[in-house]
């Protein structure tokens, strides 16, 4: 296994000694491969990864709270009884945390989710149920008996759900399956400047000849005290899926949103930008992009597939992405099943993020790249919040 240490960068005083040292970092234009099992961006925002382009960001402060982006840790597209075991276990994991630290005083704000592809929401009503039910050995919906700790979470003080429209309206389709989460109603719908919905469905994109403009800015918002920015991102050409009947799932048309997350009223907060795909935002592969102008502290940039156009996505990302002091690589894994090591991990590491650093290469940008080890894999789940901070 690969050693693992945490990051630091403008932590806290009072937690300084229990953070380790730096890796994997760009250092002469190497990349050192030594995750990390979390990072300081700032004060307010503790971050670590549950795979893909799952994050928990942890602010410890008063008011204590959670945000999640597209939890998906059982790297499962489907759950049922037959599901082997080890993926329930790291959804488990994840919802007992979540529960110890609303035992310990901290909110669940929100879950942030960048698209509708499941590799990014197909966890959100397991996990939304197993918060929702008694503690002890409890079985789910689909008759799968699992051990749950901490107090139940009642449906009314359930994360509020971001999303675009398509988003929505597939978890709400999922969600009548679950009894326990009848009554939920913390949707809310990421907008347009105006307030128009998004539509980030390639077919229906296409089908209205429509196309959303990748790179523009959307409507801002806040969950609990966290300012969102949200942008509409060009998400990652992979190709027809004529083999499933369902046509295009991710083609020129699709789109998906990128977060700018920033703590609320306070001076000179540090930001993170977290973008979900590969998307190239270039005019070779995608119908339409505009550049932006984006200043972030972490970039946190998936790579989950080349087919030799991540210099495209480079391209991009120094013209509109200003000065990220760190770059986390995300979504690199082969993701589906997701063993814990091994030579396909590594395979995957070699191949995706050495390419991806080898296009920074000669650019200028000082940033540190580095890539976390992954909670409930590589590292155990921390059991609450306040272990989170020693880890």
């Amino acid at each position: 296994m690969p050693r693992i240490s945490s990051m630091n960068f403008d932590a806290p005083p009072s937690v300084d000694k229990t953070i380790g040292a730096i890796g994997p970092a760009l250092v002469g234009g190497k990349i050192m491969y030594r995750p990390n099992s979390s990072i300081w961006n700032g004060h307010y925002q503790h971050i670590f990864w549950i795979g893909v382009n799952g994050y928990v960001i942890v602010n410890h402060y008063e008011p204590r709270e959670i945000l999640l982006v597209d939890p998906w840790p059982t790297y499962r597209p489907w759950l049922n009884r037959l599901t082997r075991k080890e993926h329930w276990t790291r959804l488990l994991e994840l919802a007992n945390f979540l529960r110890r630290g609303v035992e310990e005083g901290y909110s669940l704000s929100g879950v942030l989710l960048s698209h509708v592809h499941y590799d990014h929401t197909r966890d959100i009503p397991f996990l939304f149920e197993l918060l929702t039910m008694a503690s002890g050995r409890r079985r789910n919906h689909k008759r799968v008996r699992l051990n749950l700790e901490g107090p139940k979470v009642p449906v009314a003080k359930l994360p509020a759900i971001f999303c675009d429209l398509d988003t929505r309206t597939d978890l709400k389709k999922r969600f009548k399956n679950i009894s326990r989460l009848a009554g939920y109603d913390g949707w809310h719908n990421i907008t347009d400047k105006r307030g128009g919905d998004l539509h980030y469905d390639d077919v229906y994109a296409g089908h209205s000849n429509n196309p959303l403009t990748a790179g523009v800015e959307a409507r801002s918002f806040t969950v609990g005290g966290f300012t969102v920015k949200p942008y509409v991102w060009d998400h990652l050409n992979v190709g027809p899926a004529d083999k499933w009947g369902i046509g295009l799932i991710s083609g020129s048309y699709q789109r998906m949103s990128a977060f700018l997350v920033y703590k609320s009223e306070v001076k000179n907060a540090r930001r993170t930008f977290i973008v979900g795909s590969a998307g190239e935002m270039s005019r070779a592969h995608t119908v339409t992009v505009v550049d932006s102008d984006i200043k972030t502290d972490l970039l946190i940039q998936s790579i989950c597939r080349q087919r030799g156009r991540t210099e495209e996505l480079v391209k991009y990302q120094l013209r509109c992405v200003k000065d990220p002091r760190f770059i986390a690589c995300s979504h690199w894994e082969k993701f589906v099943g997701g063993p814990a090591d091994g030579s396909r991990r590594k395979k995957d590491f070699q191949k995706k993020v050495k390419t991806y650093v080898k296009a920074l290469e000669g650019s200028g940008m000082d940033s540190r790249v580095f890539v976390f080890a992954r909670a409930g894999f590589e590292m155990d789940m921390p059991d609450k919040p306040s272990e989170f901070l020693h880890i």
